[in-house]
């Protein structure tokens, strides 16, 4: 099936997505650091990759909507967009690097664990960075709050 061609069943999946990535991202903005969108923990990054995982990249839209507008509110339009495309990226690396060496998502072997851990880290740098720029560069972060 094409990315751009979608069921019924994929348009529920990609609204639930949005959803379940929108509520998360206003919990846990709930308790942001800096920036009004650093945080410890994002739960939504996880909402996002499984999406991808148990039904394919087409659902970067969901991804992509509940990201921008979980953003919106503390951002505003500009910069949520650019954290949107970042979580859209996000999802998407961490997919391919799981997919890319043939994980189980039974997670049965210490193999798949430790697979699914390093695709976790290194999706969640590319997002943290992604991130970290598009604040400094709109001017939401200053220079002291970016750690050296």
């Amino acid at each position: 099936m094409s990315q751009f061609s979608h069921t019924g069943k994929d348009w529920q999946r990609m609204f639930a997505t949005a959803l379940a990535y929108y509520v998360t991202a206003k919990l846990g903005l709930l308790f942001s650091l800096m920036g009004g969108a650093v945080t410890l923990l994002w739960m939504p990054s996880g909402i996002a990759l499984a999406a991808m995982l148990l039904y394919g990249t087409r659902m970067w839209l969901g991804v992509l909507l509940g990201a921008f507008f979980g953003y919106l509110a503390t951002t505003g339009r500009v910069t949520a967009a650019e954290l949107a495309v970042g979580a859209v990226l996000e999802a998407e690396l961490g997919a391919w690097l799981l997919r890319r060496y043939s994980l189980n998502l039974a997670l049965l072997q210490n193999r798949d664990a430790f697979l699914l851990l390093i695709s976790a880290l290194l999706s969640s740098l590319f997002s943290a960075v992604n991130g970290i720029f598009w604040l400094r560069y709109n001017g939401l972060l200053s220079s002291g709050e970016v750690p050296a």
